[in-house]
């Protein structure tokens, strides 16, 4: 390279990079809402949601929520598609969590996604994180990684520790806590100001 003998020593121009679709989790369990409280975090849940949709809309990126509690349900929404929007927004889960189920449909989800040409997706995970099943947990997130997915949390209230797998496995950490609930300060850690 030095002695401009290789065959290739210099790249030119630049080609912007395709942003595959989005997998967003979405916690829907009842740790999630709480009627009674100014710092809902279902509200704040799906406030996020929206935002994602906005940017996806803007990007043409496809988008596959995975609601979640001890169940799921899937929702793919293509660019552009307001209804569809206001059903995710409208549809709401009971129960306990199962943060591994939702990584583990969320590998599917990527998957499906891949075959139908839309490669390349990021999982973006909306808890509160209280779930204690780790190992399915960890058994969710090698499923995850093996697609080759990034994932991304935002965690409701509650910290997700540095040292659980979850943490480990994430590329990017964002905590919103009932102080950043009860402010606009909340809502410029999520634009990442």
């Amino acid at each position: 390279i030095v002695d401009r003998q290789a065959l290739q020593y210099a790249v030119r121009g630049r080609t912007p990079a395709n942003k595959g679709p989005l997998v967003v989790d979405l916690d829907e369990s009842d740790s999630m809402h709480d009627e009674q409280n100014v710092r809902d975090r279902r509200t704040w849940s799906k406030a996020a949601a929206v935002a994602l949709m906005r940017v996806a809309f803007e990007e043409k990126r496809r988008v596959a929520f995975v609601h979640f509690s001890t169940s799921v349900v899937v929702r793919v929404i293509e660019p552009g598609d307001h209804a569809g929007l206001m059903d995710m927004v409208k549809h709401f889960l009971t129960g306990g969590t199962s943060i591994g189920l939702a990584l583990e449909e969320s590998a599917r989800q990527v998957r499906l996604l891949a075959q139908k040409g839309d490669a390349g997706a990021d999982v973006v995970l909306i808890t509160d994180g209280e779930d204690d099943r780790t190992q399915a947990q960890k058994n969710a997130l090698e499923a995850l990684a093996a697609t080759g997915a990034r994932l991304w949390i935002l965690a409701i209230d509650q910290k997700i520790p540095p040292e659980h797998p979850l943490r480990k496995a994430c590329v990017s950490y964002t905590h919103l806590s009932e102080e950043d609930m009860r402010s606009e300060k909340g809502v410029l850690s999520l634009a990442g100001v």
